[in-house]
């Protein structure tokens, strides 16, 4: 039986880039584009910035002979240059026995990408890629992974972004890399020299929803952070939302985070708590985060201030901000650290 190839990922290229390693043959296969796109920038900047290179791009329909005539040809001003082939499926389906011919014996200074959702692996191109170059695969990005990869790239940027800020900015944007990428990078715009990203800031960018009510304010409320919950509050009264609507979505999440911080305490799974809160898995990490917060106490205490918060909004002659802001303060000032 033969043995499974090894898939060589995103970091596995750049990694070998780091080294200075050019290898004559590099095939992006998988159907998320934006991995594609990331793969072929990276080579592209080494070639360009390190190399001092050039760059030919041809598409599906350019002749063979034209993209191997510049594989093979010398240029006066670059030393290397990359020619890359993109989306092209269509392009190795008619030629891919003459590339496996021509990486036989590669040119020594010309870098071919192949950007490809899909390869036959019966044919001998996956093999001669390998033996040449490398095949980097870019498979779909799946929700339960997409947290992980939020957080990778936040870091890879140089910050750290809380579990609730990637549940909220993937509940705005969805399973899209390429606006993940963006709201990303105005984040940290957005952020400074602050090093942590947190859920307020994403709702600041993305807008006031629902689901940023709840997400950021629960988050502060676990955080202990006063200021930052009062200036969510701020910015929803500035926005129009009424006070009914925002204790009834926080005492849905907080009766959520009790029935999940029971769960645990009773030995559950993260499995178990996603299962019984019916949060996808996208979500699971900034659930389990924000219940480690609070302990069951704690949790039993928020629901009775909002439980005084409500009856003051219809009874009291207080404005329902200063109703709000009294309960914020005291639900962030007289619960304790959960352990």
């Amino acid at each position: 039986m033969a043995k499974k190839q090894r898939k060589n990922t995103i970091a596995d290229l750049e990694k070998s880039l780091d080294s200075g390693k050019l290898l004559p043959v590099y095939l992006l296969v998988g159907e998320e584009r934006f991995l594609r796109h990331r793969a072929r920038t990276l080579i592209h900047d080494v070639i360009v910035e390190k190399e001092a290179g050039s760059v030919c791009v041809f598409s599906s329909e350019d002749p063979l002979e034209t993209v191997l005539a510049e594989l093979r040809g010398d240029s006066l001003f670059a030393s290397r240059r990359m020619v890359e082939v993109i989306q092209a499926d269509a392009f190795l389906k008619s030629h891919g026995d003459a590339i496996v011919r021509y990486l036989e014996r590669p040119s020594a200074t010309g870098v071919l990408v192949l950007d490809v959702r899909k390869v036959d692996g019966r044919t001998r191109l996956p093999g001669a890629v390998r033996s040449a170059g490398m095949l980097v695969d870019c498979p779909a990005m799946y929700d339960d992974r997409l947290g992980g990869w939020v957080k990778s790239e936040a870091r890879r940027r140089g910050r750290d972004i809380s579990s609730a800020a990637v549940s909220v900015l993937i509940d705005e944007v969805g399973n899209n890399l390429f606006g993940l990428a963006s709201e990303i990078d105005k984040l940290i715009t957005y952020a400074g020299d602050r090093k942590r990203i947190e859920a307020e800031d994403v709702g600041e960018l993305t807008g006031h929803t629902r689901s940023w009510v709840v997400w950021a304010l629960t988050d502060a409320l676990g955080r202990r952070e006063v200021a930052s919950a009062l200036r969510v509050l701020e910015s929803l009264f500035q926005a129009g939302d009424r006070a009914e609507h925002l204790v009834g979505s926080l005492n849905w999440q907080i009766s959520r985070l009790m029935k999940g911080r029971m769960l645990l305490d009773r030995g559950g799974t993260r499995r178990e708590v996603a299962s019984a809160l019916r949060v996808g898995p996208r979500f699971t990490d900034g659930v389990i985060e924000q219940i480690g917060r609070f302990s069951v106490e704690d949790l039993a205490r928020v629901s009775r201030m909002l439980l005084d918060a409500d009856i003051m909004l219809k009874s009291s002659g207080m404005t329902p901000k200063a109703v709000l802001e009294r309960f914020l303060v005291q639900a962030c000032t007289e619960t304790s650290a959960a352990t």
